[in-house]
């Protein structure tokens, strides 16, 4: 499930692990999507900003068994041999890819403005191209409001990506009989 979710574009990696962020995301929607609510980007985005952390354990376990539920519900839900829940996973699977294309691009377009904001030589090569070199406390504000902006989108579309791909995930790995196997 996990390997799923990374082929599609929707986890970050810090040294070959998946990032807190994504761990607290990730338990957030599968609890969410057990108890059968919506999943809440603003509450996700709230406990992201406390620090809060997930010990590599502890996620392995309740990941583990939080995607077996959504897999044995779906399996429950779907009768695999019709042709109807075919096209109905084909037209997931063609959701998924296009969210993954729009996903990458909100990415990148967050990744480049942290970069420039982190890096100082990247900042002052920013303003010297755009001939700002003058205004540099002006233009670090404009940025990093355009960032916070930026920010909060990019989460949002995380958290509805990942939702979107837990699902899918569930949905492909019920499919394939091997819902018992999600990390």
């Amino acid at each position: 499930m996990l390997e799923t979710l990374e082929k599609l574009g929707f986890l970050s990696t810090e040294n070959g692990q998946i990032s807190n962020q994504d761990k607290i995301i990730l338990l957030h929607i599968y609890n969410s999507k057990i108890n059968g609510e919506k999943v809440n980007a603003q509450q996700i985005a709230q406990v992201l900003d406390t620090d809060a952390s997930v010990s590599d354990e502890q996620f392995a376990s309740q990941i583990k068994a939080a995607h077996k539920v959504l897999a044995e519900r779906k399996l429950q839900e779907v009768d695999n041999e019709k042709l109807g829940s075919s096209r109905l996973f084909e037209k997931m699977e063609e959701r998924v890819q296009g969210l993954k294309g729009a996903f990458e691009e909100k990415k990148i377009e967050f990744e480049t403005m942290r970069g420039v904001l982190e890096n100082e030589q990247n900042f002052d090569a920013f303003c010297q191209k755009t001939n700002l070199s003058a205004n540099k406390d002006m233009v670090k504000k404009a940025l990093q409001k355009k960032f916070d902006d930026t920010k909060a989108d990019y989460l949002k579309q995380k958290v509805g990506c990942l939702s979107v791909g837990v699902d899918f995930a569930a949905w492909a790995d019920a499919r394939a009989g091997k819902y018992s196997l999600a990390l």
